[in-house]
């Protein structure tokens, strides 16, 4: 694999960190902005970040659910929660 594969990957796996980053900081709205742009991405060339970016949107999830806003969740991880497929994104409130 090159160095272009290399910097992709290695600049997708930064935008994972940074949701890392926004959760810890107390943003989990920012957090999974940063961990679904990167999951999609992960899933194709890295699948140990990309749990990592599942688990991080699973915690924002957890995070948000006291709140009142409505959030999206991505349809891979609804697919992984309900076990099935799903069109679109399903909003959970």
């Amino acid at each position: 694999k090159g160095e272009k594969f290399r910097s992709k990957r290695r600049l997708i796996r930064l935008r994972k960190w940074v949701g890392d980053l926004c959760l810890l900081a107390g943003s989990p709205k920012d957090a999974v902005e940063s961990y679904e742009n990167s999951s999609y991405e992960l899933a194709k060339i890295d699948p140990l970040w990309h749990a990592g970016a599942l688990e991080g949107i699973a915690a924002c999830l957890t995070a948000l659910s006291n709140d009142d806003t409505p959030i999206a969740v991505p349809p891979e991880m609804f697919k992984l929660i309900s076990g099935r497929e799903q069109d679109g994104l399903s909003s959970i409130t």
